[in-house]
């Protein structure tokens, strides 16, 4: 499997992250989400 880390594309095995990274030890991360209501995105228009 490929993954995606710091600009590159790496096989699995070769990626590494370190334990004092922020994302390991507080749980940061960053998510995109948008809403839909009965089958429509909502506010897609705005978007």
């Amino acid at each position: 499997m490929w993954v995606y880390l710091n600009g590159k594309f790496l096989l699995q095995e070769e990626a590494k992250i370190s334990p004092l990274d922020r994302s390991v030890t507080f749980g940061d991360g960053v998510y995109e989400v948008i809403p839909s209501y009965g089958g429509e995105l909502f506010l897609l228009k705005n978007i």
